[in-house]
């Protein structure tokens, strides 16, 4: 059984336990479907299509329990909401951390709810720093609380999640709300920005393909290492092939294609400066007609300092016209054509001086 380490926020009131939906889907788990309605600060919902059944346990494997996970997109922000320095602080010498580095700003993987929270503690507390951080003795070692507004600037998170369920006028107001057609088309500030910054870069090769710059964005967002990263991720997936030979056979022959098309090439040697290394995993369809197996590019894996390409990048919007709109326009003819351009955004090539952020490790097939 494959077991990692997580980043785990235990919440005293939270009823229900949460997995980020990027760790599920990284460990390969298989999501149980299931209908739940929580809701979080100020009564804001969200809807939770899929759970999975996972073994949660210490480092030592001496404590083990069985923990139900609701899936979710995103838990909450990065905590702390800043980096912190705890030099000055002095810790007992028979403290065993559960994060030794808690005071690293950096995502949450998963919440635990009252329940296994409760579960989990046992006798031995200690107050630090002033009593602004309080120690607890858990079964996974000290978790650590407190006061920690002086070192952070900004937003502060909350907790608290609780099962909310709709009332039947708000069920039919929501379906009303998604029958509705919307008559004008709103255009983000971003999405202009995409569009200003494409006509500006763009050239096209002496074959006649589009060459664009990605639009990154100026908000300050850097970005950290990925290399370590980008290779466990490779190490695991080469010991899934061990296990599943025939994966690794399509896998082989899909990256064999990607080379003799000439969509990615060998990278000689690093260049200098800051790069980015975008994971890749397999996505099995056995009921798929034409693609069993597609290959995954996780370009929203985190590098060290918790950002990853998606995040530095402007997000834009959705240029294509709405479902609803190309329906009604194949109503209005009487014969209607549809084509589709074979690996049409394998075509755009991405300028020379930016594809050190999109490198990949795929030894596997050398």
């Amino acid at each position: 059984m494959l077991k990692i380490a997580t980043r785990v926020l235990a919440d005293s009131g939270s009823q229900i336990s949460l997995l980020r939906l990027s760790t599920a889907d990284f460990l390969n788990l298989r999501k149980l479907k299931t209908d739940v309605s929580v809701s979080g600060l100020g009564g804001s919902n969200v809807n939770i299509k899929s759970k999975i059944k996972r073994v949660i346990s210490n480092s030592s494997g001496s404590y083990k329990r069985v923990v139900d996970f609701h899936v979710v997109p995103k838990i909450t922000n990065m905590i702390p909401v800043n980096s912190f320095d705890i030099s000055h602080i002095v810790f007992p010498s028979n403290v065993h951390l559960a994060d030794p580095t808690f005071n690293i700003s950096n995502s949450i993987d998963a919440l635990l709810s009252a329940e296994n929270f409760f579960d989990i503690l046992r006798d031995g507390k200690y107050k630090l720093d002033n009593g602004n951080l309080i120690l607890q003795n858990t079964e996974v070692g000290y978790i650590i609380s407190g006061n920690t507004s002086r070192f952070s600037s900004g937003s502060l998170h909350c907790g608290l999640i609780t099962k909310d369920f709709e009332t039947l006028n708000d069920t039919l107001k929501s379906f009303w709300e998604v029958e509705e057609i919307v008559s004008t088309k709103f255009v983000s500030d971003e999405l202009k920005k995409c569009d200003e910054h494409f006509l500006k870069t763009m050239t096209r090769d002496t074959n006649g393909r589009f060459c664009v710059e990605m639009p990154i964005n100026d908000n300050g967002i850097e970005l950290g290492q990925s290399k370590s990263t980008a290779i466990r991720r490779l190490k695991l997936l080469e010991r899934r092939f061990v296990r599943e030979p025939h994966i690794k056979d399509k896998y082989v022959e899909f990256l064999q294609e990607y080379e003799d098309l000439d969509h990615m090439q060998r990278v000689k040697e690093e260049e200098p400066g800051l790069q980015y290394y975008i994971p890749h995993h397999a996505v099995i369809r056995p009921e798929s007609k034409t693609t069993k197996l597609r290959v995954v590019f996780d370009a929203s894996c985190k590098s060290s300092n918790g950002n990853s390409l998606n995040d530095i990048l402007l997000k834009g919007g959705t240029i294509q016209p709405d479902l609803l709109d190309i329906l009604l326009r194949f109503r209005k003819y009487v014969v209607a054509f549809s084509s589709d351009i074979k690996k049409m955004f394998r075509q755009i090539k991405v300028q020379e001086h930016q594809q050190r952020f999109s490198q990949n490790f795929m030894e596997i097939i050398a």
